[in-house]
């Protein structure tokens, strides 16, 4: 083999090994670029699996929102059929959710709250605090609707 046969064969082993060469920094630059790209995806991932689990929350607690309204509507609806300005108990008993007045203000004062008694939007928002604080169980109404012995939290123990 000539001089120059051996100097183009060189040449084009160079070109090849030139393209070889590159061909593989174009994979390790792929192979960057893919990992990156699964980086960025499992951290959007880890940050879609929070929303997942802030949204859960949410749902459960206007589950339990829900519950608690829907208690509070069968208790003033057996009640006082939703009327304010109505008598129970012999007298004892007054108003929406017929509080006996030493309840309203023993619970009121449990709540740390400053309501009047008369006041029918004070009544509903105490009805809510009690029922969602396990204190349902002092309404008749709602130990026949809504109370489950043994149970705790809005279920009245």
């Amino acid at each position: 083999m000539d001089r120059e046969t051996k100097i183009q064969i060189i040449v084009v082993m160079v070109i090849i090994s030139m393209s070889l060469l590159s061909l593989y920094f174009e994979i390790e630059i792929k192979e960057f670029e893919f990992k990156e790209k699964i980086f960025s995806l499992q951290h959007e991932i880890k940050g879609n699996e929070r929303i997942i689990g802030q949204l859960k929350k949410r749902i459960e607690m206007q589950g339990a929102y829900i519950e608690v309204l829907k208690k509070m509507h069968k208790v003033i609806e057996c009640e006082s059929n939703y009327k304010h300005e109505v008598y129970g108990d012999g007298g004892k008993a007054y108003g929406i959710a017929q509080f006996h007045k030493p309840t309203f203000h023993w619970l009121s004062k449990k709540a740390g709250l400053k309501l009047k008694y008369r006041n029918r939007g004070h009544q509903i928002l105490l009805l809510k605090w009690a029922i969602e604080n396990g204190k349902g169980k002092y309404w008749t109404c709602y130990r026949r609707c809504c109370f489950t012995a043994g149970k705790s939290g809005t279920n009245g123990a």
